[in-house]
């Protein structure tokens, strides 16, 4: 019997693949390029999206590549990660790359012309990536106008509200760029300014910026907005653990807490309007198989799909005292537990 192997390459310094048997098939060959590692929740969920595209066919043979580069974010590492990924690329030949979110594009995808690609979880403009006419492209961009406005609806106070998040360049630095260009709108459809907008490299100016803007400081907000955690760095320049940092930020922030991703309300935080990392990697699987159909990747529109989920904490929601109307609770994913004050919490990888 043939079988589709899903070949898992658990960091670029292994040489060990774990084939997990799917389906049966044999045939083509598809290379998935994860720029991060398989403890970051959102591309494994665009990894999942994209097994969900393949999981008809039996002719298909998909090798996972990890980049690792959220936990070693240095410009040395991601340039030694693109090196040995396009060196596995090579070796394995594959029909088509499958590359997942923006440090692929930049250290890999933007140096192969010879091997058709799909590109998803892509953050900034298209335009800014050496794309040859061998790649397809779906876009990453997140309703932030959505979740401000669901903090007006659920505090009708707020009036101000600060962003914080990592320096990780391709993802934060493009998104603050997109919320600074939506800033008007978000004004006139909510009435609240963005008085803050920071890119933080080093956990302690991360805690520092949070206290200031808790109530009865100075420089106080009625909400705070938190994108990514995952680069900070320690006094010796080491990356923090991001449930490390999240935990401490559950433990330490009276305000609402706000964000984009799945993880936030999950870990303690009110609420989030996410963008659907499963959805990115679904359609993204879905343009491969068009191409090993025989469509010229360069044919196919730029991709934005806009199915995302709005995500609630009720135990955090009872501790600012705020109530969800009913009708939010029956069309979100709730959670009932802030999982980063378990103390076992930063046991779990």
């Amino acid at each position: 019997m043939r079988k589709l192997k899903i070949s898992l390459l658990l960091g670029m310094f292994s040489g060990i693949l774990f084939a997990l048997d799917i389906t049966e098939a044999a045939g083509k060959k598809v290379f998935l390029l994860d720029s991060y590692d398989a403890t970051y929740a959102w591309n494994m969920s665009e990894q999942t999206g994209v097994q969900a595209a393949f999981k008809d066919q039996k002719d298909v043979e998909i090798k996972v590549h990890f980049m690792d580069t959220k936990r070693n974010p240095s410009p040395e590492f991601k340039q030694d990660a693109g090196r040995k990924a396009l060196e596995a690329i090579q070796a394995y030949q594959p029909d088509v790359i499958i590359a997942l979110d923006d440090n692929a594009s930049e250290y890999v995808i933007q140096q192969v012309k010879d091997i058709p690609a799909v590109v998803c979880g892509i953050n900034k403009e298209p335009k800014d990536y050496q794309y040859g006419e061998n790649v397809a492209v779906v876009i990453e961009r997140h309703p932030f106008d959505q979740v401000i406005r669901l903090l007006k609806d659920l505090v009708p106070a707020a009036k101000k509200i600060a962003v914080i998040t990592d320096d990780t360049k391709e993802s934060s630095g493009a998104a603050m760029v997109k919320l600074k260009a939506l800033a008007p709108k978000i004004k006139a459809q909510s009435n609240i300014d963005i008085v803050g907008y920071h890119e933080v490299g080093s956990f302690r100016e991360f805690q520092t910026l949070v206290q200031s803007y808790q109530p009865g400081q100075p420089q106080a907000v009625d909400g705070l907005l938190i994108f990514a955690v995952h680069t900070l760095k320690d006094e010796q320049g080491k990356v923090v653990p991001h449930r490390q940092v999240i935990k401490w930020f559950i433990e330490h922030n009276q305000l609402p807490d706000l964000g984009v991703f799945d993880w936030g309300p999950q870990y303690g935080m009110l609420a989030a309007v996410t963008v659907s990392g499963y959805s990115q990697g679904f359609e993204a699987g879905k343009y491969a198989l068009r191409i090993l159909g025989g469509e010229k990747p360069g044919n196919l529109p730029v991709l934005d799909p806009q199915t995302g989920d709005v995500l609630l904490n009720l135990a955090k929601a009872e501790k600012l005292k705020i109530e969800f109307p009913l009708e939010l609770i029956s069309m979100a994913h709730t959670f009932d537990i802030m999982e980063a004050l378990d103390p076992n919490f930063l046991e779990t990888k």
